[in-house]
């Protein structure tokens, strides 16, 4: 099958790269002719091969108006390929996947919140909840009024913005989406998309191989330092730890100053430690080494994949039961979930795993079994293929 992939990014920015760039090595292991095109520049010391194609920055347009010298110069590069199928990950231009879903055969995988709301995260933080509603020009209005998560607008710009998304969502209301969970699934179907024409397509971990380790004195954090994914709740979770265990914070983004000097304030600033970004082979070392995983996110997370590279290392994960996520952890069997911001059990969660190190490496090697049982590359692989050719009828 040719596949060609479309996004903004080809280099690795955050999860929905990672997971193109490995479904992309997949398929071509498999025999498959694998393409991509992409907008945004990619730094020097990532390579690629000569036949990915650039096409200037057409695809991270987000209007509805869209030149037709552009499109007339991408249809000829997608031409080029000879696609059987487009398979579409970061575009956020409803008016281009309409171009093209009249086109080619087409699948969009929806990775975030960004496709559905006008702010972007579907997180309201005055009172820092997660947004379930449809989009729609009156509740979005009242909503961004009300907690401000569309920043602050004119409110005739602010009208203007929430129309032309709800609009652009209603022009591709046909297009056949995938997701990687239920959560956001409902979603979607809130928002006006039809069931049918919406597959569910969990992901799966790059870490396949990775050797359990040993049980170290630290709990992990790995992600964006971001006030939505909850480090700050975690580190306050530090007070009531036992001395001895300490926390290995993996990851960069603008919290991180913040989470330093909150350290700092409870006085636990000697048993934290900011590593920052780390190459894959690092971070499956300190994966390896960790007591376990915790997950603090009070956003809703469409999946949460940082969960699944814990069950491949046979570790147990403590996280908040928001999102995506207790569709992959199952509570009191492959780690513990906590009522979303609740400090103190995330703290007991924590200490259970300290205290009782035997039901951590249960609930750890329980979770590797269940990953291979439920999210391998290999199922993956053969469920994105039929979505793919049913695409192309």
């Amino acid at each position: 099958m040719r596949i060609l992939f479309l996004s903004e990014f080809y280099h690795p920015v955050g999860g929905a790269e990672q997971y193109m760039l490995s479904i992309m090595k997949t398929l071509e292991m498999h025999g498959h002719d694998v393409g991509i095109i992409y907008s945004a520049p990619v730094p020097e010391h990532f390579s690629m091969p000569d036949r990915y194609t650039r096409a200037s920055g057409l695809l991270m347009l987000t209007r509805l108006d869209l030149n037709e010298e552009d499109l007339s110069e991408l249809d000829q590069i997608v031409a080029s390929f000879r696609p059987d199928v487009l398979y579409v990950h970061q575009v956020h231009s409803f008016a281009l996947l309409r171009h093209l879903a009249d086109r080619w055969p087409l699948i969009k995988f929806v990775h975030d919140h960004r496709f559905i709301c006008p702010a972007g995260p579907a997180f309201l933080p005055v009172g820092k909840s997660n947004c379930l509603g449809p989009c729609g020009l009156v509740r979005c209005a009242l909503t961004a009024g009300i907690h401000l998560c569309c920043g602050v607008r004119w409110p005739h710009r602010l009208i203007a913005e929430i129309h032309n998304h709800r609009r652009g969502l209603n022009l591709i209301l046909d297009t056949r989406l995938i997701v990687a969970s239920r959560y956001m699934h409902q979603i979607l179907v809130r928002n006006g998309f039809s069931e049918s024409r919406i597959e569910i397509l969990p992901q799966f971990c790059e870490f396949e191989n990775a050797t359990p380790g040993i049980q170290g004195n630290y709990i992990l954090f790995c992600g964006r330092l971001q006030d939505v994914k909850g480090l700050d709740l975690l580190i306050r979770s530090m007070k009531t730890w036992p001395k001895e265990l300490g926390l290995i914070v993996l990851g960069e983004g603008p919290e991180r100053s913040k989470c330093e000097a909150l350290a700092i304030k409870l006085g636990v600033e000697n048993r934290v430690r900011f590593l920052g970004f780390v190459p894959n082979h690092d971070e499956q070392v300190w994966f390896s080494g960790c007591l376990a995983l915790a997950v603090p996110s009070i956003w809703g997370e469409p999946f949460g994949i940082v969960g699944l590279e814990a069950m491949c290392h046979a570790k147990p994960v403590i996280a908040f039961n928001v999102g995506g996520i207790a569709e992959w952890l199952e509570d009191g069997k492959t780690g513990r979930l906590v009522r979303t911001g609740e400090v103190g059990g995330l703290a007991k969660a924590i200490q259970e795993m300290h205290t009782n190190r035997d039901l951590a490496k249960i609930f750890g090697e329980t979770g590797r079994n269940r990953y291979f049982q439920m999210f391998s590359r290999d199922q993956h692989l053969r469920q994105l293929l039929t979505i793919l050719k049913q695409a192309q009828c």
